[in-house]
């Protein structure tokens, strides 16, 4: 529960900070934030639900999956995680 509360308000943190952040960035990382694995089921964090719903279905549509600009991760990597996710 803790740890779902610390991902949920880290999301919303993000979404919100620096006005020099694009939107698309913020959206970007709350995903990240919210599928990392040991984060937890995403379903259960209220502020996850909306972003990693609209991936998953950009996703579907042939969208590439979001990448985090602020995270040490590569496009193939995110990709990747986000076929792992489809599938579940």
């Amino acid at each position: 529960m803790r740890t779902r509360l610390l991902f949920g308000a880290a999301a919303l943190v993000l979404a919100f900070s620096g006005a020099t952040a694009k939107a698309d960035d913020a959206y970007a990382c709350t995903v990240l934030l919210c599928t990392v694995p040991g984060a937890g089921d995403w379903r259960g964090i209220p502020a996850c639900v909306g972003p990693v719903t609209t991936a998953l279905a950009e996703a579907s549509l042939g969208i590439p999956w979001p990448v985090c600009p602020e995270a040490a991760i590569s496009a193939a990597t995110s990709q990747s995680h986000a076929n792992s996710l489809q599938s579940k």
